[in-house]
Parts: structure tokens; C-alpha cells; sequence
């Protein structure tokens, strides 16, 4: 609407200078900011684990399937980017900036009409419980035990529910491993405490999930790389502007499409 509509942009700057936009104009741009930031921060955290509980982890076909969706999702996802740099920045560059955003809202609206469609086939995973809460209930157990003097080792025995799942329904148990050994104590029977007070006693599936965790934490600190190069690659529009361009007479590079880089790369 911003780039629709002549009222809500100040005036094209002319020789005289360029003229500041007025605070109606400002809080109508703001505004619709803002309301990018909530509707995009309402997606992205969701709509790859949302994916991933459509797959079974019980089914071998299924849990390899699951691996193959991810590769396709980050695929189409910088497909879309390299799109968007390169057609949609040139209609923009042609016909304006409301054909280009035009576009990009037409696209959006077909991809959730597309995933409205698929509703009835979707799973839904109910939640049960807060991740962090069980992390903290293991943390918080271990220390109590530690400092009521409960040993850890080999021969302590661990608690753990007798039934095929774990205390979240629909969850399987995880196995005992010998990693980070501190952590067992949260789940050690070495003193006399209620079973179902999980913030003195915990199982041995919820320890290992906190230990899971804690094994991924490298990983997960690599990846921060990449969202500083795949924000700052915004910067080369800007930097384009003072770069020259042109490679014939007849020929030359638009602003939007030097940004292409980094989601060819991923891409391929």
C-alpha cells in the first residue's frame, strides 16, 4: 500500500532537495513494519518443525523421508530469494515498486490458499509440557542430589517409568548413555523422594533429552555464521549504488540481482 499509494510517500525529490515524510506517512510505514515482524515471527520458528511432525519416526520410511523434506524446504526457500532478486527486482526496476510487492503478496496469498488445502491430511502434534521447564527440572534435581551427597556411576540405579513411553504421550524413551555422567544424578534413586515430583526426581528419557541438547549446542553454535552473511548480503544493494555496473553499452547488472550469491550457493 506504501508503494501504491501516492498519500502515503512523500513527495520525488526534485532539484530543490528532497522533501521529509510527514508523521502520518511515517506511522502508516512503521505500522505495516511492525506487522511483517509479528506475522514473520509467527512462522518461521514453526513451519519447519511443523513439517517434521508430519513424519513418523517409528516408520523407517518416514524418518528417511523426513531428511529428504528438509533439503527440498531450505531448497525452495532460496529459490524463492533468487527469484525475487532477479525477476521480481527487474519488474520493479521497470513498472515500480507496487508491481514487484504486488507480486510477492500474490504469491503469498496462493501459497496459504495451497497450504489451507492440505489442512485434513496434516498431523497435529499436541504439546505436552515446556522444553525448557524439563531442562530446568533436570538441572535444578541434579544440584539437589549432588548436595544431599547422591553418587553417580555404573551401579546407581536410575529411575524410570515402567511403561512402553515416556511421561509425554505419544514419546518414546531414550536410552541411558554415559556422557555427561553429572546430569544422572537428577535421576538417581539414592535417596527417598516422591516419584512424580520431577523437580527432585527425574527419568532417565528427560536427562538424556537435556544431554541431546547439550551434544548439539557446537553445532548449533556454527550455524550463527550464517544469518550474518545472509542479512548483511542486503547491504550489497546499497553498495551497488556507488559500483559501476555496466559491463557493454548495451548491458549492465541491476542492484537487487548482485545479492543472488549466497541463495545460488545454498541452492546448489
Amino acid at each position: 500500500m506504501v508503494a501504491s499509494i501516492d498519500s502515503l510517500r512523500p513527495l520525488p525529490c526534485s532539484l530543490e532537495g528532497c522533501h521529509p515524510a510527514t508523521d502520518r506517512q511515517n506511522a502508516v510505514l512503521f505500522a505495516w513494519l511492525y506487522a511483517i515482524a509479528v506475522g514473520t515471527g509467527g512462522i518461521k520458528p514453526c513451519i519447519s518443525s511443523f513439517g517434521a511432525d508430519q513424519f513418523d519416526e517409528g516408520d523407517a520410511g518416514e524418518a528417511s523421508t523426513k531428511y529428504s523434506f528438509f533439503s527440498w524446504f531450505f531448497f525452495a526457500i532460496n529459490l524463492g530469494v533468487l527469484i525475487g532478486i532477479t525477476l521480481v527486482a527487474y519488474i520493479e526496476d521497470r513498472n515500480g515498486w507496487g508491481w514487484g510487492i504486488g507480486i510477492s503478496a500474490a504469491g503469498t496469498f496462493i501459497s496459504l490458499l495451497i497450504l489451507l488445502a492440505g489442512s485434513p491430511l496434516y498431523r497435529h502434534q499436541r504439546p505436552h509440557g515446556r522444553a525448557f521447564t524439563r531442562f530446568l527440572q533436570v538441572l535444578i534435581a541434579a544440584c539437589r542430589n549432588y548436595a544431599a551427597g547422591g553418587a553417580s556411576g555404573e551401579k546407581t540405579e536410575l529411575f524410570e517409568l515402567k511403561t512402553e513411553l515416556s511421561d509425554i504421550p505419544g514419546v518414546r524413551k531414550l536410552q541411558h548413555t554415559n556422557q555427561y555422567s553429572f546430569l544422572d544424578r537428577a535421576a538417581a534413586m539414592t535417596t527417598v523422594v516422591a516419584i512424580d515430583n520431577r523437580w527432585k526426581l527425574c527419568t532417565v528419557t528427560q536427562v538424556e533429552e537435556l544431554k541431546s541438547v547439550v551434544r548439539v549446542l557446537p553445532i548449533w553454535l556454527t550455524t550463527i555464521a550464517f544469518p550474518f552473511a545472509f542479512f548483511h548480503i542486503n547491504l550489497f544493494t546499497t553498495q551497488a549504488l556507488a559500483t559501476n555496473r555496466r559491463l557493454s553499452a548495451h548491458f549492465w547488472f541491476r542492484r537487487a540481482p548482485l545479492r543472488c550469491s549466497l541463495p545460488r550457493t545454498v541452492s546448489s
